[in-house]
């Protein structure tokens, strides 16, 4: 019988639940901007320049003001934006024009509020550069000039705001793409993809009915967004209950990233577990594929447009994916992605052998990893293979023991086809 995990009575203990950073931030973590907020400080700082350049034109003491008060404005409302996002949750979702408008109202009148509270500051800067923005007193000020900070604020807010949310929306980058034509002409790339798949979605969705379970979904898509973002990884796609990652290799790009990246999402999900438990009666369980190769890259569609990625790296990355439940293992790469690993003690690397997947006139070699128990229990020089990498790894790959009979390599294209009905992979 199921114990019911209740929230503590406490406001704050709550958030920690929702996010359990808040209960572990030591003075120095509550004086960090979160990312997303560092738009805030150009901002801040251009509403004075735009301000100032309208009342009394642009020179030194005019730039000095909006750098030496536009900085530590911005800074404070960065801060207040930063450690108001564990309320998100706790809040309703809002509509894109609500949380539009709220969030422009909110920026602009903190901006105009503490802008107000600092003018004596800007007064004696401007008095020591012989300059002066101000004519007028603090009291003067309040009434003839406050509104007109606010209006030019509420005008750069919702400009800024306005893009940088479509860009969050089509996602980081592609609302430049498309702008730019970057990709009209197709492209290839060399991109790592991470399919991140939720596991017994069909059951899940019959107990919590479509409405909950869509709302399951919408909290575990977006609870694993921030550390998606840390690895430096970008969500392409979301595929019913299924995200598709991809990161882009450049130079001394290793893949060790995207297996770090499904590692943090498992243990980000550990940490919120007890928000899932009182919301929905489970935590996510999820497994992952991860595939390296070239893909082309193209802008597609006339009436609605995106940037597409094309190419049997998605297809075979999917396979992978696939095959987890039957391997009986989380996370399976394939030996690819490990010959671009470096070596980690922290991981522990299992080799599984050869499979045919589905579509696949080849087999691939698949490996299984996970976070190490110890650091001596790693198989740390695994992690990649080739010249460098120790005999076993570089000799032909055997078939994991969990693995039934009846998915064994095959050795003859009869044995494939029966291999590949029994398994599901073709």
């Amino acid at each position: 019988m199921k114990t019911k995990t209740t929230l503590p009575r406490h406001p704050w203990r709550q958030l920690a639940l929702i996010d359990p950073r808040l209960d572990q931030y030591t003075w120095v973590g509550w004086l960090k901007i979160h990312p997303s907020n560092l738009f805030i400080l150009p901002f801040a700082v251009t509403v004075l320049l735009v301000y100032a350049g309208f009342t009394r034109g642009l020179h030194l003491g005019s730039v000095l003001s909006s750098l030496v008060v536009g900085l530590p404005v911005g800074y404070l409302i960065g801060l207040m934006e930063t450690h108001s996002q564990a309320l998100q949750r706790v809040c309703k979702r809002r509509q894109f024009a609500t949380f539009l408008l709220t969030k422009t109202l909110r920026l602009s009148l903190l901006f105009s509020l503490l802008f107000t509270l600092l003018i004596p500051a800007l007064l004696l800067i401007d008095m020591q550069f012989h300059y002066s923005m101000f004519d007028v007193g603090l009291a003067s000020f309040l009434k003839q000039q406050f509104f007109e900070v606010l209006a030019i604020s509420l005008v750069v807010a919702g400009l800024v705001n306005f893009f940088l949310e479509i860009n969050r929306k089509l996602g980081p980058g592609v609302l430049l793409n498309l702008i730019t034509g970057r990709y009209h002409t197709p492209q290839s790339q060399e991109r790592t993809f991470l399919f991140l798949d939720v596991n017994n979605s069909t059951p899940l969705a019959e107990s919590l009915g479509d409405v909950k379970f869509s709302e399951f979904l919408q909290d575990f898509f977006y609870d694993i967004n921030d550390t998606i973002s840390q690895y430096g990884g970008k969500v392409y796609q979301y595929v019913g209950d299924e995200v598709v990652v991809s990161w882009k290799s450049r130079p001394g790009f290793v893949d060790n990233r995207a297996v770090e990246c499904y590692l943090a999402i498992q243990e980000r999900i550990r940490e919120i577990a007890a928000y899932y438990r009182t919301t929905y009666g489970c935590v996510p369980e999820f497994k992952g594929g991860i595939h390296r190769g070239t893909v082309v890259v193209a802008e597609v569609g006339k009436t609605k447009s995106e940037i597409a990625y094309h190419g049997d790296v998605l297809n075979t990355t999917s396979r992978i994916a696939n095959l987890c439940a039957t391997l009986e293992h989380d996370l399976l790469v394939s030996d690819k992605v490990c010959e671009n690993m470096v070596p980690d003690p922290t991981l522990a690397v299992e080799p599984l052998g050869s499979f045919y997947l589905k579509g696949k006139s080849r087999g691939v070699t698949l490996y299984a990893i996970s976070r190490a128990a110890t650091p001596d229990a790693a198989t740390a020089p695994a992690v990649s293979t080739g010249r460098n990498a120790p005999p076993e790894l570089n000799a032909e790959p055997s078939v994991h023991p969990a693995v039934r009979n009846d998915l064994a390599v095959p050795t003859s294209s009869l044995q494939t086809e029966e291999w590949a009905e029994s398994a599901g992979v073709r």
